[in-house]
């Protein structure tokens, strides 16, 4: 399979010795760039999230902000190889498996929270603050739950920032990407499905633990 040079290895081709270390300068140099972009991505949604989360006082809206987050990420760091002439088919192809996967999770969390929790907070959120957000305040929803979750997503999506500016060797790789994504999106689907049917069930008729299923 043919593989089209990057922008940055055509323009400095040619260079003699010089040409590998400067690669390796402008390489790392557009890893930084996006890695702070994606940085940036995430400090603003969680942002938006934190404030949204004071709007409607339930903290659980986080939820829905770590599924988009990624796709955000993704979209952002995409178009930064593309200005950078990184960006390729598999560049792309990546943006959509996130924006699948990111975007069929928000959309999961936030019909749960609005039919099973009908708008109210999640229990979980009130037992890790000690109180409702009215009772403990943003400050401390921020530093307990928006800041947390921030960092730890700034960590997972930090390989689609890397690989949004770097280009791949072997096609191969990228599609047992794509398998293990499709396998993952498959137990997630049919997963809540199947959880989403042992709820709907009444207390008295379903077991205290669902044993069945994926």
């Amino acid at each position: 399979m043919n593989h089209r040079p990057s922008l940055l290895r055509r323009r400095f081709r040619g260079r003699g010795r010089l040409f590998p270390f400067t690669l390796l300068l402008l390489a790392l140099a557009a890893v930084l760039a996006s890695l702070l972009l994606a940085l940036g991505c995430v400090t603003a949604s969680m942002t938006l999230a934190a404030l949204r989360a004071r709007q409607l006082g339930v903290v659980a809206v986080v939820d829905v902000a770590w599924g988009l987050g990624f796709v955000v990420v993704a979209l952002a760091t995409t178009l930064l190889g593309a200005a950078l002439g990184t960006a390729e088919w598999r560049s792309w192809l990546v943006l959509a498996l996130v924006a699948v996967w990111g975007g069929r999770l928000g959309w999961h969390v936030r019909s749960r929270a609005i039919g099973e929790h009908q708008g109210k907070e999640d229990p979980r959120y009130e037992q890790m603050l000690g109180g409702s957000l009215a009772e403990v305040g943003l400050g401390t929803a921020v530093r307990r739950v928006f800041a947390v979750q921030g960092v730890a997503q700034w960590f997972v999506a930090g390989p689609l920032a890397v690989g949004a500016v770097l280009t791949v060797e072997w096609a191969w790789v990228v599609w047992l990407g794509v398998a293990v994504w499709a396998l993952g999106l498959f137990f997630e689907s049919v997963g809540d499905r199947q959880l989403a049917a042992y709820k709907a069930r009444p207390r008295e008729e379903r077991p205290p633990v669902m044993e069945q299923g994926l």
